[in-house]
């Protein structure tokens, strides 16, 4: 069993308040949906639209509670989920999470890059692992298209994902952590996604992966999609 960090310390209890990262939009980007077709569009500038998702949240990081969520400290199983994938405890990570008590309001917007270990077939399915988002479409591209994951998946998907529920429980890194520029927000094990919209925006997205025993590059066009979903 998983023992928390945090057993013997008081809960945060907060409500982070929105960002909108397009409330202001970006060159005619002004929603969520659009930010994630635009970083699949070739040549898109995908560092312009990072500067401008960054000091969205800068500006947007100083209501209170988002301030008081920077300042809670490091908590070790959420510092290795974040530095060292591998070796996280997946299980006190997420007692970790749901000890804090951090929630998001709803019609929030993040995004989650690559294609959801979950049956597609399906529309509404639970995550049994914490899942991580980022504020940044750019980023989660990155996600998607790391160390060949789009080419192993024989897909490319960005996740557009809305929190309805109010009660689902979050971890905000910090944006002077180590990873802090990719805008992470991790949730909790067990939420419910349903599925809204799939759409495929590119059927011939070219991904890349590396063979180490050929030592070449290896290259293919997938379909890439959006896949918009909401938290419930």
């Amino acid at each position: 069993m998983a023992i928390s960090f945090l057993t013997k310390q008081k809960n945060v209890n907060m409500v982070l308040e929105l960002i909108d990262v397009f409330a202001n939009p970006y060159n005619g980007v002004a929603s969520h949906f659009d930010g994630a077709n635009y970083v699949l569009t070739p040549g898109a500038n995908l560092s312009g639209i990072n500067i401008h998702t960054t000091e969205e949240m800068q500006k947007q990081r100083t209501q209170p509670n988002w301030m008081a969520s920077a300042s809670i400290g490091k908590i070790p199983s959420l510092e290795t989920y974040q530095k060292k994938y591998a070796k996280c405890n997946k299980a006190l990570v997420d007692a970790d999470i749901k000890k804090l008590n951090i929630t998001m309001t709803p019609n929030q917007f993040l995004y989650h890059g690559g294609v959801l270990n979950v049956n597609n077939t399906v529309n509404s399915v639970v995550l049994t692992a914490p899942l991580s988002t980022t504020f940044h479409p750019d980023i989660a591209l990155n996600e998607a298209t790391y160390k060949g994951k789009a080419y192993r998946s024989n897909a490319l998907h960005i996740n557009v994902i809305k929190v309805i529920n109010p009660n689902v429980k979050v971890y905000p890194f910090r944006p002077g952590s180590k990873m802090g520029h990719e805008g992470e927000v991790l949730f909790e094990a067990g939420i419910t996604l349903n599925k809204i919209k799939d759409t495929i925006v590119n059927p011939n997205y070219d991904v890349a992966d590396y063979d180490l025993n050929t030592r070449s590059e290896l290259r293919k066009k997938v379909e890439a999609h959006i896949v918009e979903w909401e938290i419930v």
